[in-house]
């Protein structure tokens, strides 16, 4: 139960760095162009 609820917190976290991380590149693409 506790790796279970360790995974489902984790989860949101790599979420959001996959958000940051498609953001920062469509800012370095706007800044190429």
């Amino acid at each position: 139960e506790i790796f279970l609820k360790n995974n489902r917190r984790m989860m949101p976290v790599v979420e959001a760095g996959t958000l940051v991380g498609i953001l920062s590149r469509q800012d370095i693409l706007k800044a190429l162009i």
